[in-house]
């Protein structure tokens, strides 16, 4: 199964996302990632469901952050959502 990377997954539309992601490909193939790094004292975002998937703190303007994390996963779509609200 190909894998799928969630750009801005730690605000309301990513994490809605990640969760309809999961019912189609399965929580092995979703990658989330954010600009703000998890915060251990709220659950990991609040979020428990977070806590399955590998999450990587990344600036999407960060070209070679972004495309390393690209080049790892191999991934066959992407959902930019950063900065979307």
């Amino acid at each position: 199964m190909k894998k799928r990377l969630i750009t801005g997954a730690l605000r309301q539309v990513g994490t809605e996302l990640a969760l309809t992601l999961i019912d189609q490909y399965g929580k092995g193939n979703i990658v989330l990632s954010d600009i703000h790094p998890l915060d251990n004292s709220q659950s990991q975002s609040g979020n428990e469901f977070i806590d399955d998937f590998p999450f990587y703190c990344v600036d999407c303007r960060d070209r070679k952050a972004l495309s390393d994390l690209v080049r790892k996963y191999k991934f066959s779509r992407i959902y930019h959502l950063s900065a979307l609200l």
